[in-house]
């Protein structure tokens, strides 16, 4: 049980960001069709709404042409980047707000 004390005092210890504290960030996850220039428009969306994305992940469906794209922002960006994504047609799988 110790180590795993030790280890936890040690990620705490690992700068986050631009060597900043570490920061805690909301997931959006939106379903997209598996075809050239989603990710693209998503990003567009995102920036339009002045969002940055902090951290994206990618997991393709077998045996089907969807993808679930999971966007990881700063919790106060949440809501602009969801009424960006909603008003732009995306399609919401999940939000997880961090707070």
């Amino acid at each position: 049980m110790q180590q795993f004390k030790n280890g936890n005092i040690g990620k705490s210890k690992i700068p986050g960001k631009h060597g900043g504290t570490p920061q805690q960030f909301s997931q959006v996850s939106i379903e997209i069709d598996d075809k050239p220039g989603q990710l693209a428009a998503i990003f567009a969306t995102a920036g339009s709404a002045n969002v940055n994305i902090e951290d994206v992940r990618i997991d393709h469906a077998l045996g089907k042409q969807v993808a679930v794209i999971d966007l990881f922002v700063d919790t106060k960006s949440l809501k602009s980047l969801t009424d960006a994504l909603t008003n732009d047609g995306w399609k919401l799988r999940s939000i997880a707000n961090a707070d």
